[in-house]
C-alpha cells in the first residue's frame, strides 16, 4: 500500500492487485458457505487464477512448482522453491509466502513446507479443500501428496470443485476483455488460413498460417491444434496437423485454440475443397441449425443439458450422420471447462459465463466432419458472441 492507500500492482502482474483480491474474497465466502477452512491448490490455472505468479518452470516434473493456501477468513500463502522468489515478488500480489529450498536436491521435501503453511493458518485438524473433481488435476507428484495427507492426520480432505468453479466460472469484466482478445487473434488466424489453403496445401501449412498470425497479434501460442481433411484423416480425433495436401473434394476441419498468458480459446470452422455437392451443405445446414437453435436457448437460469437436448433434437431430426454427447462447454483458462454442455449435466447457466458452443454432425467414412465452434458470453439480459467469422454458408476453398 502507498501513503494514499492505493494498491501497488507487481510489475510483471498479469492482472491488477485489484482483481486478484476480489478472486480470492469469493472464494472465501463459498468456503464459509461450503464449510471448507483452507484451500490446498497447486495446479497451474488454479494458483495463477488465485495469486498471479508466473513462471515458466510449469512443464517441469522435477519439483514442485508452487502452490497456494487459501484460507477462509485469513490472507492466502504462497508456497515456492526459493529459486522462483524473483518470479513470485515480481508478478503475485501475495505477500506472505513459505519458501521451498534446495528444490533441486530435496524435491521430495515440497510437502513438508505445504503442512508448514498449512499449520501457520491454524488448519493442521481443519477441513481441506483439493483439486479433485469435475475438470481438475492437481499438478501433484503422488509421493507429495501422500506425504501431505500423511502430516496431517487430524485434517479433512474434501473436494474444492464447488469453491473453484464457482469462483472461475463467473469471468469478470477483465477476463472477458482478454478472452475477446484472442477469439479476435484466433479469427484471424483462421481466415489467413483459408485465403491461402488451396488443392495441394498441407494441414501442416494450414496451422502455421493460424499461429504465425496468433504470433504477429501477440498471442503466447497455440493450445491445440486439430486440423484435418480428407478420408484418412476424418476418424483422426483430435489430430495434430500431419504433411497430407488437401484434394479436391476434401471437408477441411479447423478446429484450434490460441493462448494468452493461460487464457484459451477454442474455434472451428469447416471449408470444402473446390464447389460442395448439395449433401455437404444439408449437413453443414443442419450444424447452423442446431448451433443457432443452442444460442437462442442459453440464457440466464437455464440448465446447460437443457440447452444440449435443443441442439441434439435437431441434429436427431435430420436423421444422418453421427453427433457426440458434448455440445459445447465453459471456456477460460482451461479449454474445457464448466458447465458442460450435455445431456447430465445439471448447472445452471449463470451471467458471466463464457462458452464454446460446438454441434458436430459427421460421417467420418463417407462424406467428412461438419462442426461450428464460437464462443459465446452470456450477459444479464442474453449472449454476446465473441466471435466473427461469418457461419450461414458452408464455406468452399477454391481449388
Amino acid at each position: 500500500m502507498t501513503a494514499t492507500g492505493m494498491v501497488l500492482d507487481p510489475p510483471y502482474s498479469d492482472f491488477p492487485t485489484v482483481e486478484y483480491q476480489a478472486r480470492v474474497q469469493r472464494a472465501q465466502l463459498l468456503m464459509r458457505q461450503h464449510g471448507i477452512d483452507v484451500l490446498l491448490l497447486n495446479q497451474q490455472e488454479n494458483v495463477e487464477y488465485f495469486s498471479g505468479f508466473l513462471t515458466g518452470h510449469w512443464g517441469s516434473k522435477t519439483f514442485a512448482t508452487g502452490a497456494v493456501l487459501l484460507h477462509r477468513n485469513a490472507d492466502p500463502i504462497l508456497v515456492i522453491p526459493d529459486f522462483f522468489v524473483g518470479n513470485a515478488t515480481r508478478s503475485s500480489w501475495i505477500t506472505n509466502m513459505v519458501m521451498f529450498p534446495e528444490c533441486h536436491a530435496r524435491p521430495r521435501g515440497f510437502a513438508d513446507f505445504v503442512i508448514d503453511g498449512i499449520r501457520k493458518l491454524g488448519s493442521s485438524t481443519g477441513v481441506i479443500g483439493i483439486e479433485m473433481g469435475d475438470n481438475l488435476a492437481g499438478g501433484w507428484n503422488l509421493a507429495d501428496y501422500h506425504a501431505v495427507r500423511d502430516g496431517l492426520p487430524a485434517a479433512e480432505f474434501r473436494s474444492a470443485q464447488d469453491v473453484i468453479w464457482g469462483c472461475r466460472a463467473i469471468k469478470s469484466a477483465a477476463e472477458v476483455d482478454r478472452m475477446r482478445e484472442i477469439v479476435h487473434m484466433t479469427d484471424q488466424g483462421i481466415l489467413r488460413a483459408f485465403d491461402h489453403t488451396h488443392e495441394g496445401t498441407t494441414e501442416i501449412e494450414v496451422a502455421s498460417w493460424i499461429t504465425r498470425t496468433g504470433a504477429e497479434l501477440g498471442a503466447d501460442g497455440a493450445s491445440f491444434l486439430n486440423i484435418r481433411a480428407g478420408l484418412p484423416r476424418y476418424p483422426c480425433a483430435d489430430s495434430l496437423p500431419v504433411d497430407r495436401p488437401v484434394e479436391l473434394g476434401d471437408m477441411l476441419l479447423v478446429d484450434v485454440g490460441l493462448q494468452k498468458r493461460l487464457y484459451q480459446t477454442d474455434v472451428a470452422y469447416v471449408a470444402h475443397i473446390g464447389k460442395a455437392p448439395d449433401e455437404h451443405r444439408r449437413f453443414y445446414d443442419a450444424v447452423i441449425r442446431s448451433h443457432e437453435a443452442m444460442l437462442a436457448a442459453l440464457r440466464p437460469g437455464v440448465r446447460a443439458k437443457d440447452v444440449y437436448e435443443i441442439g441434439r433434437k435437431v441434429l436427431a431430426d435430420f436423421g444422418s450422420g453421427k453427433y457426440i454427447d458434448m455440445m459445447g462447454h465453459g471456456i477460460g483458462m482451461d479449454v474445457h471447462e464448466p458447465p458442460i454442455i450435455s445431456p447430465y449435466d445439471e448447472r445452471i447457466i449463470e451471467p458471466g459465463m463464457l462458452f464454446a458452443m460446438e454441434p458436430w454432425l459427421y460421417d467420418t467414412s463417407r462424406i467428412g466432419l461438419f462442426c461450428v465452434e464460437e464462443i459465446v458470453h452470456v450477459t444479464e439480459d442474453g449472449l454476446e458472441t465473441l466471435s466473427s467469422i461469418p457461419r450461414n454458408e458452408l464455406r468452399m476453398v477454391d481449388a
